[in-house]
């Protein structure tokens, strides 16, 4: 139950942080 707990948290923070950095690019260019 942890470790399927575990997966999801970190699919869902892998995400956020593509999501920021898309962003960030954006802001650059």
């Amino acid at each position: 139950m942890k470790g399927i707990h575990k997966r999801y948290l970190d699919r869902a923070t892998r995400r956020t942080f593509d999501r920021s950095m898309e962003i960030y690019g954006q802001t650059l260019w």
